[in-house]
């Protein structure tokens, strides 16, 4: 499992309970985890998968303000050429 810290106070305000689901979509029933922004405007979520891609949701005021995520272990790298060939291949443009 791997922590995730994310400060973004603008999205979620202190007291705001942030949910990650699994997948790039976030939309269905299952939860993987769930905290509430803490006082310094931070959230962290503890329970998550090493190399797992998640969707953070919470309410901000009446209005579902979302972020995607990826939780990894160690700080990833990506040679420039390798990452294009990367993201043209998931936009189906290569």
């Amino acid at each position: 499992m791997s922590n995730l810290v994310v400060d973004r106070a603008d999205l979620w305000p202190v007291g705001t309970v942030v949910s990650a689901y699994p997948g790039t979509v976030g939309r269905g029933d299952v939860v993987t985890d769930s905290a509430t922004v803490a006082s310094n405007g931070t959230l962290t979520l503890t329970a998550l998968t090493d190399g797992a891609r998640y969707v953070l949701r919470g309410d901000n005021g009446g209005e579902i303000a979302v972020r995607k995520a990826s939780v990894y272990a160690a700080p990833q790298t990506w040679p420039w050429k390798s990452r294009v060939v990367e993201r043209r291949t998931a936009m189906g443009t290569s």
